[in-house]
């Protein structure tokens, strides 16, 4: 016997349309012995494949993000309804055969089912087992945080995989995925690695569980956090605190974040991505919307121009609610990449006289529709350019104002949508984009081969244009969203992942996704610290994060006290857009709160729906309650 008590998803009974999975049958090599040559690697590397897939736009990001009060996919003109799969995330009203917690479903029992194939084809003692089994355990927690539902099975060196599964819940969930994870500790590395499943991986792992334990034990009632609990966090936390190998990050936040954050000082353990590449233990493939195309966003498509669609989406945006809770001049909410100078502007829309241009901004409407364009007779380019505030070229345009008639007035009307540098660092701010938008133009890359991108060279004078959308809306984003308003504009943007360039692929990145980090471990320490009655412990832990992150003078500043919903909110601040807000607003009592047109109390939608085709083909599976 290699191992006990370990799951074996039932990968043959749950195929799903919504799934693009090549390995469809496990038990056929469970136990045989893989060809000669195979690297430990090629064995593993599927376990970890699993996981970019887990954390896809449409599956984990969906369910994690659009389903709290942090972020939402509302409708934009015409699109995005997609049959109201983001309404129905966004109201609590999914059903049991959700597209996106199916995929969450369907990708979390693969990665099981891989992770247990390379538990039984690698050797005893290896490293490379010991990622599979832990990868394992996260898998299962997947699962249990999810859906409550984890399939088990006993392995021995032969499986009889005609007995039915027995399916763990709870608290019997929670102590077997407490096993595997320790099963799997004294093998694992115990050095700095970001893309591998190291010691530190796995105490962060069962940090989360044990912080969790009270919610996944009484899913529908009051979680009632033991103080046993409570002490193995903290404990495991000090190991990984203690142990050195991380630091705060304490110069840009978003650093984490961008294509060179592997193995960067503050991330524990990655899903890594990397353009271009072979999908070994990483490789071609990403979180569409989650990383680089929601990035993108509309500072990043230009079809007026006639170029190539370089993929991304607008769509995504945070909610008032949410935004709310911030305090501005935080280096977690905005870093400001280009400077703006109105001097250096082209294609500022409004009316253009001898008064203040920033006043004028912020008098305009907030939803303007262009109907004329420039004349392209005298601009073949489509642009309007300024080298100066004194020498605008002011075009006359019909510009529609809210409802009021179309009215004549004298405005700059940018084609411009926007720029990717052909090297370095795209000229997009960081974090949460407010307001007016503006995208760098400069005017010696308009060449027939660039058509349709516009590239910033060393040593050029750059200009920035005001955008518009794809429906022609002055780019004006407000914090006031609505699910079915159909503006392009509304909603606050969110763009924490570094835009990559290396590709047109808006699926491709070198962007690594961070899943555990230093910060977590002290945040999770002082909620654990604050639970057992220490409130000064907690403030302590709180006040070592928020100090690293005053980067630049810039705020946040020391708390003098800490309560649980300060907790919260700096969990908040820090992971915003990072998978966690679901389970923390569960674990923190606010999920059944409304915001926007939630006003769900229902406390069933703390977890999924099992698919239906699970439940009709597996008779130990039963329905969750509420569905």
């Amino acid at each position: 016997m290699k191992i006990k008590h370990f799951i074996y998803s039932l990968i043959l009974l749950l195929s799903f349309q919504s799934c693009d999975i090549d390995e469809k049958v496990f038990d056929e090599i469970v136990g045989d012995t893989p060809p000669t040559g195979t690297s430990q690697d090629a064995i593993l590397a599927p376990s970890y494949s699993s996981l970019r897939d887990l954390y896809g736009h449409r599956s984990l990001f969906a369910t994690s993000v659009y389903s709290t009060d942090e972020g939402m996919l509302p409708l934009r003109l015409s699109d995005w309804f997609d049959g109201g799969v983001f309404q129905f995330l966004q109201q609590h009203s999914w059903g049991p055969d959700h597209p996106y917690s199916t995929r969450v479903w369907d990708f979390s029992t693969s990665g099981i089912g891989r992770s247990l194939s390379a538990i039984n084809l690698l050797p005893d003692g290896s490293q490379a087992q010991a990622e599979a089994t832990a990868l394992l355990g996260f898998y299962m927690m997947t699962a249990l945080d999810n859906f409550n539902v984890v399939p088990f099975r006993e392995i021995t060196d032969n499986i009889n995989f005609d007995e039915p599964a027995q399916i763990l819940q709870g608290a019997a969930a929670v102590a077997q995925i407490i096993s595997v994870v320790e099963s799997a500790m004294p093998n694992l590395s115990n050095e700095k690695n970001t893309v591998r499943f190291t010691q530190d991986a796995a105490k962060s792992l069962l940090a989360r569980l044990y912080l969790n334990k009270a919610v996944y034990t009484d899913r529908t009632g009051t979680p009632a956090f033991d103080n046993a609990d409570m002490a193995k966090v903290i404990n495991l936390s000090n190991e990984i605190i203690s142990g050195g190998l991380h630091t705060l990050e304490g110069n840009d936040y978003f650093t984490m974040f961008n294509t060179t954050n592997e193995n960067h000082q503050e991330i524990i353990f990655a899903i890594r991505n990397e353009t271009n590449s072979a999908p070994v233990l990483g490789g071609d493939s990403a979180t569409r919307n989650a990383t680089n195309g929601m990035s993108r966003g509309l500072l990043l498509t230009d079809l007026t121009r006639g170029g190539a669609y370089l993929g991304g989406s607008d769509a995504g945006c945070t909610l008032a609610e949410f935004y709310d809770t911030w305090t501005p001049g935080d280096s977690r909410l905005f870093k400001q990449e280009i400077e703006i100078e109105f001097e250096n502007v082209v294609g500022v829309p409004g009316l253009i006289d001898n008064g203040n241009i920033l006043e004028q901004l912020q008098a305009l409407p907030l939803t303007m529709f262009f109907t004329d364009i420039v004349d392209q007779a005298a601009d073949p380019q489509g642009i309007v350019r300024t080298e100066g505030r004194h020498n605008l070229e002011l075009v006359t345009g019909d510009i529609l104002i809210g409802n009021d008639p179309v009215v004549k007035t004298t405005a700059m009307l940018p084609r411009v949508r926007w720029t990717v540098p052909a090297a370095g660092v795209p000229f997009v701010n960081r974090g949460f984009l407010n307001g007016i938008q503006f995208g760098p133009y400069v005017e010696d890359s308009q060449v027939d081969a660039l058509r349709g991108y516009h590239y910033v060279n060393g040593g050029q004078d750059i200009v920035f244009s005001a955008t518009i959308t794809k429906g022609n809306e002055l780019a004006i984003h407000t914090r006031e969203v609505a699910y079915l308003s159909g503006s392009q504009t509304t909603g606050v943007r969110v763009l924490k992942w570094e835009i990559d360039i290396a590709s047109r692929n808006r699926t491709d990145t070198d962007v690594d996704i961070p899943v555990f980090r230093l910060a977590e471990t002290y945040l999770n320490r002082a909620e654990a610290k604050f639970r057992s009655g220490d409130a000064g412990g907690a403030l302590a832990d709180i006040n070592a994060v928020r100090a690293a992150r005053r980067q630049g003078g810039l705020v946040p500043a020391d708390l003098g006290s800490v309560s649980l919903q300060d907790i919260l909110d700096e969990r908040g601040f820090e992971f915003y857009w990072e998978y966690h807000r679901r389970t923390d607003q569960i674990r923190f009592g606010k999920w059944e709160d409304t915001w926007e047109s939630k006003t769900s109390a229902d406390p069933a939608k703390r977890i999924y729906a099992i698919p239906t085709q699970v439940v009709a083909f597996n008779p130990g599976i039963d329905q969750n309650p509420g569905y």
